[in-house]
């Protein structure tokens, strides 16, 4: 469930990415609209880190937990 959650996660951070042409606030954009942008880009960078830190080493020690309960 939390595998098909990241996948929607970075459909989302891809469909942001795009609106706002990499995060690139429109010439002339107000100070506000600056700070939105810049915020958005560090969610995406967040969030990208959360994922790979629960895809590369949490859910790997949880399906070996899981695994070794199941042996006993």
């Amino acid at each position: 469930m939390m595998r098909l959650e990241h996948e929607e996660s970075d459909n989302v951070l891809k469909r942001i990415r795009s609106l706002t042409d990499n995060y690139a606030p429109p010439k002339g954009a107000s100070p506000e609209l600056e700070n939105l942008y810049r915020t958005l880009k560090e969610l995406e960078v967040d969030l990208r880190e959360h994922i790979h830190l629960e895809d590369e080493l949490l859910f790997p020690a949880a399906a070996r937990l899981e695994q070794e309960l199941f042996r006993q």
